[in-house]
């Protein structure tokens, strides 16, 4: 118990520092759930997708249109909730979305706003 104690109080003491701990933690898992999936793609074609260097090919698709879709919503239902239904439910909605967002920007940029 007391092992758990002196854990806490220097957790309160350096609250920046649990807090930098925690969001590095955040971003390497959102890292890997971008690498990791069903279909086995590089470090090398993860970063080619994000680019956006060959917007065509499977490797874009499977990063654009899955992986980081997943990411997002499990971020930022995780914000506000713990609930995995929940974070399932955010997850199908911005994959859903994603390509109306896309489409709006590039209409923007047409119509010069």
């Amino acid at each position: 118990m007391k092992i758990w104690q002196t854990s806490c109080t220097r957790l309160r003491e350096h609250p920046a520092a649990a807090a930098a701990g925690l969001a590095a933690v955040t971003l390497a898992l959102a890292a890997a759930s971008l690498l990791l999936g069903a279909a086995e793609l590089s470090p090398a074609e993860v970063l080619a997708a994000l680019a956006g260097r060959d917007p065509n090919s499977v490797a874009a698709r499977v990063v654009l249109y899955a992986r980081l879709p997943r990411v997002c919503g499990s971020l930022l239902a995780g914000v506000f909730s713990n609930e995995g239904a929940v974070i399932a439910y955010a997850h199908d909605y911005l994959r859903a979305y994603a390509i109306d967002c896309l489409l709006t920007a590039i209409l923007f940029c047409f119509a010069g706003f």
